[in-house]
């Protein structure tokens, strides 16, 4: 059984297929893109081996591993941050492949490239079937070297059950092994066959896989040749109708028997039962025992439907001259075997409704909130909380206002407090209004008809309108002591562009008989917090934040596979922008990484300015009193000519607003890391290539750069620049590391440890600042000096120089 099934040639086409919403996205598949709108573009960009898009003059996309649905929507949001006023189209065009090894019991075993819309069935025929030998029950899917699922090809062919006809991955093992329980089944069943079995499956499972039994089949016996060691061990007779109890063995073979022509007793049992038809019984059988006989396997609720009539019932019996017969019962008599009668070939037993030999009493319940005007049985002490109860209602219908002519569906609520009865007494009919708090146990009649109204119906509805920033705008049922804070909920929530800050009501009231508008603004979050109460076709609009629209970018250069200007998205951080560029390359010298930021540039040269200003000024001073300060004329001008060519030093090095960064090769782990920064408008990153050096500036007779060496200390490079020059100062020398970070070499240094030199590092030998008493612009000239070899890296780095 289920051998045809895997004969299928037909070969899987995922360009005529619509791409699944749990397909996850793969190396290998091309997009195809169409903006339209403002502006009109149409490419195709494929997934590169790095799990990346790239969008034209946008950048790149990081969309590998990820479900289609969500990666179209990333892909939109993208576009649409971009390319303002406008439209996209997104869908794959062209699939990766994937390759599964596919062993065990089939025709084929083998690696196989599939396509990625491969499914296990479609594995399975692409590998010519499954062996004889092989299981069809339980098939193993492998994936990540694990046990993922086990697939049963009988649900599928059987039953059309494809919960776990999955998708397959790149990587997985399909394993069909060697069957265990093999049961053949012949003789009056509708298809006889070799099926597999389960251990904890029976012959009922068996005949179901076989299409049940057919119509001349003997429900009484069947036979089963069971086998052991090739020789038939025993031949067993079974009923079936305790085929739910009987479990078969490996090899067993089951035969199902036709009802005997000539032997055959059967009669029907018909009328005001569960299962009419046609019952096989045996020889002289009474009614009594075949009665309780299907009570006994079916329960009596499943042999008789409610209101049976068990004082009365009839045999209509035809004899062998065709005379026909009518024989009276009492069911109850059989059942309890105070009376009985044998059946007969052909008998047709009749069970009554007891209803069919009285007037049946009955409300008539309607109203658009019944789900269908009907007739309700009634019964003696009626009342109207009994026939609320039995009364099936709607779930939602369909309001129109009166006073605007729309339609709104609405959640059906029964009024409970206006309930009407019409009853018809003494040739008159009567109307009543009932409230079912008040009137619960008031009693019906016979032929009462009540009108169930929704409470929208007997009630006005009241809409609230909400506009602006918020998921679901729209017009909302109102309700007694709504809240501002409840419709924003009601309404899907803020978006990310809602300002909080500000809301607008309009509200509207009468006023000597004219609708009269009152515009209210409030702060949205603190009438949230307060619990604003809104009332009756308040219109509410929530305001996007100013200027969100504004585009802003950052750059990113050097070592990254995708170098270039990106759009983000407010509040995007670096390990985002890093990832959309492709991650770093080979050749990336992290460490070395410059951030840049306009407004820490803007603070960082308004501060060397002030510390400039304030230079020129004592040094002013000082010219103007150097007796009263303690300096002589000569160290005042060398001081001149010192803050002059400082001045000269800002201009060529101007800060450039460089952030300290520690970056990690691993942007999992970055992300979790303090230095993983929200970013902002015109933010540049700069991650350069390998930095084998270390560079020697300042105060040294010969200011290069060298290859760096283990185990070098800081002396050592600088007696490879020549030594100290003569206005070095040799108790303020720092080094600059290639991530901006900054030490002071401690005085000790020519027998520090060199664990401190870096690649990419720069050492600086400062100029001697001569220390006379008073001075008091000696900090501000250290501070100068510092900021100008800092930059000086930076531009050193990056090249600008």
């Amino acid at each position: 059984f289920g051998e045809k099934f895997l004969y299928n040639k037909n070969k899987l086409d995922p360009q005529k297929l619509p791409v699944p919403k749990d397909y996850i996205v793969a190396k290998g598949d091309t997009f195809i893109i169409q903006i339209f709108g403002a502006t009109n573009r149409s490419f195709k960009t494929t997934v590169d081996r790095n799990g990346v898009v790239v969008l034209p003059d946008i950048g790149t996309v990081f969309v590998a591993g990820s479900r289609f649905e969500k990666s179209v929507k990333k892909l939109k949001s993208v576009i649409h941050s971009s390319y303002p006023n406008t439209q996209s189209y997104i869908d794959l065009d062209t699939f990766s492949n994937i390759q599964v090894i596919i062993t065990g019991e089939v025709i084929a075993p083998g690696v196989y490239n599939l396509p990625s819309f491969a499914t296990i069935k479609d594995a399975l025929i692409i590998a010519k079937g499954i062996l004889p030998s092989g299981s069809m029950r339980k098939i193993i899917l492998k994936r990540d070297n694990k046990k993922f699922l086990e697939f049963d090809l009988y649900r599928l062919i059987k039953f059309g059950d494809v919960s776990k006809d999955i998708l397959l991955k790149d990587g997985d093992v399909l394993i069909i092994p060697t069957i265990l329980n093999e049961v053949e089944v012949n003789g009056e069943v509708r298809i006889p066959a070799i099926f597999e079995l389960k251990p904890d499956e029976t012959l009922w499972d068996l005949l179901r896989y076989a299409g049940g039994i057919k119509p001349d089949a003997s429900k009484y016996m069947a036979k089963i040749k069971r086998y052991k060691n090739n020789e038939i061990i025993k031949v067993l007779n079974v009923n079936l109708l305790e085929s739910k109890k009987i479990f078969l063995k490996n090899g067993d073979k089951v035969y199902i028997y036709p009802i005997s022509k000539q032997k055959k007793i059967a009669i029907e049992l018909l009328g005001n039962v569960i299962k009419p038809g046609e019952r096989e019984i045996k020889k002289k059988e009474s009614l009594s025992e075949f009665l309780n006989r299907e009570i006994k396997l079916y329960g009596i609720d499943g042999v008789f439907l409610s209101n049976t009539l068990f004082d009365f019932g009839v045999i209509v019996r035809v004899d062998e001259n065709l005379n026909r017969n009518i024989l009276r019962f009492n069911l109850s008599d059989i059942l309890n075997r105070k009376n009985d009668i044998i059946l007969k070939n052909k008998d047709k037993i009749y069970i009554f409704n007891k209803f069919l030999f009285q007037d049946i009493p009955y409300v008539f319940v309607d109203g658009k909130i019944v789900k269908k005007p009907t007739k309700i049985q009634y019964f003696k002490g009626m009342t109207i909380f009994d026939l609320v109860n039995t009364t099936p209602f709607r779930s939602e219908i369909v309001i129109t206002q009166k006073d605007t002519f729309t339609k709104t569906k609405i959640s059906a609520r029964l009024d409970k407090s206006h309930i009407k009865l019409l009853r018809t007494m003494e040739n008159e009919k009567k109307v009543f209004i009932l409230d079912l708090n008040r009137d619960k146990d008031f009693k019906l009649k016979p032929y009462d008809r009540i009108t169930f109204y929704d409470y929208f119906e007997t009630h006005p509805l009241y809409e609230v309108n909400i506009k602006g920033e918020v998921h679901l705008p729209g017009k909302y049922p109102y309700y007694k002591e709504m809240t501002i804070g409840k419709l924003i909920e009601i309404a899907g929530g803020f978006t990310k562009k809602a300002y909080i800050q500000k809301a607008e009501i309009v509200r509207y009231s009468i006023k000597n008989g004219e609708r009269v508008r009152r515009v209210i603004n409030i702060s949205l979050m603190d009438a949230v917090r307060s619990g604003f109460k809104l009332e009756p076709f308040d219109e509410v609009t929530v305001f996007a934040i100013p200027k969100w629209t504004e585009r802003k970018v950052v750059t990113i250069k050097g070592e990254v596979r995708f170098p270039g200007v990106y759009v983000i998205e407010p509040g995007e951080k670096l390990s985002s922008v890093i990832q959309r560029a492709g991650g770093f390359t080979e050749n990336a010298f992290i460490e070395g990484a410059i951030f840049t930021r306009e407004s820490v540039k803007k603070m960082q040269r308004e501060s060397l300015k002030k510390s400039l200003n304030r230079l020129k000024k004592e040094v002013s001073i000082l010219m103007a009193s150097p007796e009263d300060i303690g300096e002589s004329k000569i160290d005042v001008k060398s001081f001149k000519i010192l803050v002059a060519e400082l001045e000269k030093d800002i201009e060529k090095y101007q800060p450039i607003g460089r952030i300290t960064l520690d970056l990690d090769y691993d942007l999992n782990r970055f992300r979790n890391s303090p230095y993983n920064l929200v970013l902002e408008d015109k933010d540049e990153l700069f991650i350069p290539g390998r930095n084998d050096t270390v560079a020697v500036l300042g105060e040294v007779l010969n200011p290069n750069t060298f290859i760096y060496q283990k185990g070098l200390r800081v002396y050592d490079y600088i007696q490879k620049a020549g030594g100290f020059s003569a206005n070095a100062d040799r108790n303020s020398i720092f080094i600059i590391h290639a991530n901006g970070e900054a030490n002071k070499v401690s005085k000790g240094y020519f027998v520090m440890s060199s664990d401190n030199i870096r690649q990419g590092d720069i050492i600086v030998v400062p100029v001697k600042i001569k220390k006379y008493s008073n001075m008091r612009f000696a900090k501000d000239i250290s501070s100068i000096l510092y900021q100008l070899a800092v930059t000086a890296a930076a531009l050193n780095t990056v090249g600008a120089f």
